[in-house]
């Protein structure tokens, strides 16, 4: 199984194990929804871990899958699921949370990192943009110039920086399963650390500046302004409304000639 659960009294460890990269395939999908589902307190669950096997985090999307049809559920669907999971979720990443990968554990209430890991969005590399959240619950969990950085520049930060950005709540340095146990444990009783649904606090963000500024550093990609037009989406509309913005905008991108 790609996705497997395991108990720890009423702690549940889900991993993932879908080498080499633990890619979201769409067993992986499948396998994290059916958890965000049934891993409710009537099952005997107070928490989750989530880990992965193998040398990283998820690290993207299964590119076996580009270009064919898109099974449900969908990304977003499933991340969705874990964030309105009656219980807390905690993400343990190790190697890189990358695309996807990051969006998944965004998803999650709690978020602890080796301090070697490193976590990033890089969409806008292959023409598209972040399309399963990110664009959305990263400007609520971090400053504006850290999320514009990782939205529109798409290149990965340190677990380090992450910390300090509020994207990452801990580093750890042990055994990573029994890490993840022990703060799950620690959550019981408490209800989930959700996202708050309302628009970003946008600081006076001088957004046409800054578009002009993305425009000349994207050397005509197109990507890096549509991750811009649905960040600032963040900032103007409530978490689902923002959601269901980002993915109007990533769907045509998915058929363009730079994609």
């Amino acid at each position: 199984m790609v996705v497997s659960v395991e108990r720890a009294d009423r702690i549940a460890v889900v991993t993932v194990d879908n080498p080499p990269v633990n890619a979201t395939s769409h067993a992986v999908r499948v396998g994290l929804m059916d958890a965000a589902r049934q891993l409710t307190p009537d099952s005997g669950v107070d928490a989750v871990a989530l880990l992965c096997a193998g040398r990283t985090f998820i690290a993207g999307a299964d590119i076996t899958e580009f270009g064919g049809k898109r099974l449900e559920p969908w990304l977003g669907t499933v991340i969705d699921a874990i964030a309105d999971a009656p219980v807390p979720w905690v993400a343990v990443i190790h190697g890189t949370a990358l695309g996807g990968g990051l969006e998944v554990a965004l998803g999650c209430h709690w978020r602890l990192a080796e301090p070697s890991a490193r976590v990033g969005l890089p969409e806008v590399n292959l023409g598209i943009i972040p399309g399963a959240g990110g664009t959305q619950r990263l400007p609520r969990l971090t400053d504006p110039d850290t999320a514009i950085e990782i939205i529109t520049g798409g290149k990965p930060i340190g677990a380090e920086r992450a910390l300090a950005a509020g994207i990452i709540d801990r580093l750890i340095t042990g055994d990573r399963r029994a890490e993840g146990i022990a703060f799950a444990r620690g959550l019981v009783g408490q209800p989930p650390r959700r996202i708050d649904p309302a628009p970003a606090r946008d600081p006076g963000i001088d957004w046409q500046a800054l578009r002009a500024r993305i425009a000349a550093r994207a050397r005509g990609q197109e990507s890096p302004l549509h991750a811009l037009s649905a960040l600032r989406e963040a900032y103007r509309l409530p978490l689902p409304e923002g959601l269901r913005r980002e993915r109007e905008i990533i769907l045509p991108l998915f058929d363009s000639p730079q994609a």
